[in-house]
This record gives C-alpha cells, sequence and structure tokens, in this order.
C-alpha cells in the first residue's frame, strides 16, 4: 500500500512541477522541489501578496494557503503553499492552464502607450515588470508620432507619453501611473499602508519630478544628447551640473542613513529616484561620487525587473 502511495504523490508532484516550469516560465517566481510529503512553497515575485492573490486564483478554481500565518515574525507575505495530493495529474495540468497566461496576475490587461527613451515611460515599465504585471507597450511619441492623432488626445488631451489603459481605465502623468499600479498590486509593500511611510514616498516622487528634474538634468540631457553639436551653451551644461550635484549629495546622505527611499523596504518611491540616476549616471559629464546612491542603484539593477529599463542607453 505505502509503495502505491509513494508513486502516485511522486507523479502528482512531477505533475505540479512540469506545471509551474511550463506557466511561470520567464516569472520571477520560484519554488522547491520536496523530497516528499504533500506540499511544495512559492514565492510570487517582488511586490505581490499571496493574500490579495488568492481571491483571484480562486475565480480561476487554483486554491493555496497563503503563507503568511505559518511566520512566527516577520512574515513573507509573498509566500504560499501548494497541495499536490488533492487533485489529479489531469487536474493540476487543466488547473494550471485555466490560469490565464501564465502570469499569476491572469490574463494580459494593461497597454502602456509611450516610446522607451523616455524616462517617464521607463517609470511605467519598471513598475510593471518589477510588479510582474504582464503590458503590451506602444511606440509613440517624438520620431514615433501617434500622441497628436485625435485618438490619442481622446485618453491623453496632454499629447504626452506615457498613457495606460488598464481595462477601460486610462491614466496619464507618469509617477500618478506608478502609484496607481502600486497601490491596485502591491498594497502595503510597494504602497505602503502606514500613512506617515506612504507620504514619505509622495513625497520623494515629488522630489524627482518638481525639484531633480527640472533643476538640471533635464537641461543637460537636451543640450547632450539632443541638440547639435554647434548649437549648444556650454554655459547651461555648467549651470545644470551646478544645480544637479547639490541634490545629488542629499540624496546620497539620505542613502547613508537606511536602505531605500522610505527605510527597508523598496517603495514606489524608489522607482522614479533610479530612473533619474540612470539618465545622470548615463550623461557624458563629470560624475560625482555618491557611494550610497550607487549602492542603492546596483541593488535595483540586480533585479531582473530593470532589464530593458536601467540597462539601456539614453538617446
Amino acid at each position: 500500500m505505502l509503495p502505491t502511495i509513494r508513486a502516485l504523490y511522486k507523479s502528482q508532484r512531477d505533475a505540479m512541477l512540469a506545471a509551474l516550469k511550463r506557466e511561470m516560465q520567464g516569472l520571477d517566481v520560484q519554488w522547491n522541489t520536496p523530497d516528499g510529503g504533500m506540499f511544495l512553497w512559492a514565492r510570487l515575485p517582488q511586490g505581490m501578496s499571496a493574500v490579495e492573490l488568492l481571491p483571484r486564483a480562486v475565480e480561476k478554481n487554483v486554491a493555496f494557503v497563503p503563507g503568511a500565518p505559518f511566520y512566527a515574525q516577520d512574515p513573507d507575505l509573498r509566500t504560499l503553499r501548494l497541495s499536490f495530493v488533492t487533485a489529479t495529474t489531469e487536474q493540476i495540468d487543466n488547473r494550471h492552464r485555466s490560469a490565464g497566461t501564465g502570469d499569476p496576475r491572469g490574463p494580459l490587461v494593461l497597454k502602456i502607450w509611450g516610446r522607451i527613451s523616455s524616462i517617464n515611460v521607463r517609470k511605467v515599465v519598471l513598475t510593471a515588470q518589477w510588479l510582474g504585471i504582464p503590458f503590451e507597450r506602444v511606440d509613440a511619441g517624438h520620431e514615433f508620432g501617434i500622441v497628436k492623432t485625435p485618438a490619442y488626445r481622446d485618453m491623453n488631451p496632454n499629447a504626452l507619453v506615457p498613457t495606460v489603459e488598464d481595462g477601460d481605465f486610462r491614466l496619464w502623468e507618469s509617477n500618478v501611473i506608478v502609484r496607481y499600479l502600486s497601490a491596485k498590486h502591491s498594497m502595503g509593500a510597494l504602497y505602503p499602508a502606514a500613512l506617515e511611510q506612504r507620504f514619505d514616498a509622495e513625497r520623494w516622487m515629488d522630489w524627482q519630478q518638481d525639484d531633480a528634474e527640472p533643476r538640471g538634468v533635464e537641461m543637460r540631457l537636451w543640450h547632450l544628447l539632443r541638440t547639435a553639436p554647434e548649437k549648444r551653451q556650454p554655459q547651461l551644461i555648467e549651470d545644470s551640473i551646478a544645480l544637479t550635484e547639490p541634490l545629488l549629495r542629499m540624496l546620497d546622505a539620505h542613502l547613508a542613513a537606511q536602505p531605500f527611499m522610505t527605510g527597508d523596504a523598496f517603495t514606489m518611491a524608489d522607482i522614479p529616484i533610479a530612473c533619474e540616476i540612470h539618465r545622470w549616471r548615463g550623461t557624458p559629464v563629470p560624475q560625482v561620487e555618491l557611494p550610497h546612491v550607487d549602492a542603492w542603484y546596483a541593488g535595483i539593477c540586480g533585479n531582473p525587473a530593470s532589464r530593458g529599463v536601467l540597462d539601456l542607453s539614453l538617446s
């Protein structure tokens, strides 16, 4: 009897492992390979919560146990427990396939309009990738046009990028989109639940857009990368550097005291500032030493979600 049960459990375990490997391909989902027992453990991508995901999974006839209650302290909200012995191998295979595209969040719904050379589009793409949200991006703006067409202006009357379509909902303004996606998909993690921490994150996001960008980075970028050499004004570039460096030193001092912008955890505040540092470090000007900023930025660049965003050359 026991050998029969062992063989059955092994076939069910192998079916679940094969289904996970097939359906989670390319996603930052981790799981163990149990030597025995009835369960395996999995960890969702950064910023996701198994508790928040459970109702959506149940709609697809997939159930699991969130892992947080199993922790005595400091629960990992990304963890979950899957049973492989309560379904046949055929049911396991069908349930994984019925869950949609293979992404834990289901079918593709998010559409991002905008060229990736725009820092504001990069913020949105980095957020979507960090959260593991499936999306489609359509090049728009500058050489790609589109933004001045009536159809696009109907979505975004400013005729700028980015714009997102999330089902029937349309939204523009990059930092607002970052907040929206974080709140929708990562409440309590990327979007802080505590009021003080949330507004600390809001403050730094506004600092990036209202202080760091207009005081110097945008001016320097346009002059060095998007202006013909004979039309450049060296004084403007020098003024840009003089305006920006004190802000960067302030940022470096801030990150000397904590690993991320709002404390011990990565939040939505880190996203626009990482995109700003990507632009600063990618501009061919003398670079000020920022050891704490560089260590923080290297950690973000080490996450697979940064690929195709923070590893791109400026243009």
